[in-house]
């Protein structure tokens, strides 16, 4: 829960449930306060919270945009002292125009980040009317002497709306307006802080959010290579695109409220199985599995699902969300393959005139077939994960020549040598040797080694 993040008084008052339901209500809810981070600390926040809707005009979730504002808040309450300090504070500050106004509203100080933000040097825009930085009709409307009469009413107001640059250009603003008053003489006003925020790029993105999900319905409408839609909470279908058309065979017509059982072989109903995955899914938030399904027209394919638990605001589950994607050919791929490398592992085990076996780029053996148990003697529970450099007389491994072989291997894709190779039982013989390079879909080698006796009646092992 969300709760997570707020002080223990804010979990009391039940002040998560309330920002949701405000949020429901007026369409947005934004808030300032303290949050708590995992180690325990706390940071000032500007939260905003949009509700979704889904096509149907049905709650579908909340968006939450965090930021971390500690370092305007401790801004905020440093202006709150003498102007001294103030000044040697903010001037550094870039992020934020800080500046501080009279009574009357003209400019009497000006910090870097409102250079940067507004534009004006501190000579250009000092003695002049904030009002300055203010659209002609919110000028018209006396909106900035409006905002500086409710400072002084309540110490303080806030407000974001459009601002205006010294080049004519608009942005969208946080302001906070502070009034400052004479800590001798609370009654005698000094003047405002004014802190503004350049928060166009938040906007935008809250503006991009609120439109969405209509795109992201009409994305999902579209996609055609995996059948993506919701289920109610009982397994019936309540949404279905373009790509359930293509590999289900059903029309959004035919298929909408009926349970998604439907696509499972006969066995896995009788089994209870889709329920079983909806179970998983309430109780994991996710379940993904391969199997058959089927098709209108009563064909299999092969699928990947991942059924995924929505849930709203109070926790409650409200539904489904299934994506299905058709593996059939990938699926026939593997079994090939599988098929493929039996039969590789057969012939080479029958082959009994030379030593055929694999190592690993480390030179572990990992395979090893019946020439290679009859022409050295090992069998294969005794000589796997054993080094190459085994079969090598002593001044070879001392030279190190298993692994430059290896390596010519690997650089080159193949190696051939001849000469003297050790036996189990210590005798020699001399060989013809072939190493290949070999690499998996991941491009993990390996390498596969090639033994034959070598005699002036015998023939070379190619590979």
């Amino acid at each position: 829960s969300i709760s997570i993040f707020y002080p223990k008084e804010k979990r009391n008052e039940r002040f998560p449930e309330y920002e949701m339901d405000q949020a429901r209500k007026y369409g947005r809810f934004e808030d300032e306060g303290y949050r708590v981070r995992k180690d325990g600390t706390m940071f000032w926040a500007n939260v905003v919270i949009t509700p979704l809707y889904n096509q149907e005009n049905k709650l579908t979730g909340y968006i939450k945009i965090t930021r971390d504002l500690t370092e305007r808040k401790n801004a905020d309450e440093i202006l709150r002292l003498n102007e001294a300090k103030y000044r040697s504070m903010i001037n550094g500050v870039k992020d934020y125009a800080i500046f501080f106004l009279n009574p009357d509203g003209t400019i009497a100080s000006w910090n870097e980040g409102a250079e940067r933000i507004k534009g004006y040097t501190e000579k250009e825009i000092s003695g002049k009317h904030f009002s300055i930085f203010y659209p002609k009709d919110k000028q018209d409307s006396k909106f900035p002497e409006y905002e500086l009469k409710q400072a002084k009413l309540y110490g303080r107001f806030e407000d974001e709306g459009i601002r205006v640059r010294k080049d004519g250009s608009t942005f969208w603003a946080n302001v906070i307006i502070t009034a400052i008053y004479n800590p001798d003489n609370n009654k005698e006003l000094l003047g405002y802080t004014k802190v503004t925020r350049d928060l166009t790029e938040r906007r935008d993105m809250e503006q991009a959010l609120r439109t969405s999900e209509q795109r992201f319905r009409n994305l999902i409408e579209g996609v055609k290579d995996y059948a993506i839609y919701m289920l109610n909470p009982d397994g019936t279908i309540a949404s279905w695109n373009e790509g359930a058309k293509a590999f289900k065979g059903y029309s959004k017509e035919e298929i909408i409220g009926r349970h998604f059982s439907i696509f499972y072989p006969k066995e896995k109903i009788d089994e209870g199985y889709p329920q079983f995955e909806l179970e998983v899914a309430k109780r994991t938030g996710r379940f993904e599995d391969e199997g058959f399904r089927i098709r209108k027209d009563g064909t299999k394919f092969w699928a990947n699902v991942i059924i995924t638990a929505i849930y709203n605001e109070s926790r409650e589950l409200i539904g489904f969300s299934k994506i299905t994607r058709d593996l059939s050919e990938r699926k026939q791929t593997e079994e090939t393959l599988k098929r493929s490398e039996e039969k590789y592992r057969l012939l080479i085990d029958a082959v009994k005139d030379y030593a055929i076996f694999i190592v690993d780029l480390e030179g572990r053996i990992n395979s090893w077939n019946e020439g290679a148990r009859r022409l050295i003697g090992y069998s294969q529970n005794e000589i796997l994960g054993k080094p190459i450099s085994i079969f090598y007389t002593k001044d070879k491994q001392e030279a190190k020549y298993p692994q430059y072989e290896l390596e010519q291997a690997r650089q080159f894709g193949r190696f051939e040598d001849e000469g003297l190779r050790v036996r189990k039982d210590g005798s020699t013989f001399f060989a013809n040797v072939i190493i290949t390079a070999l690499y998996d879909k991941n491009k993990n080698i390996c390498f596969l080694i090639a033994y034959s006796m070598r005699s002036s009646n015998s023939a070379k092992l190619f590979i």
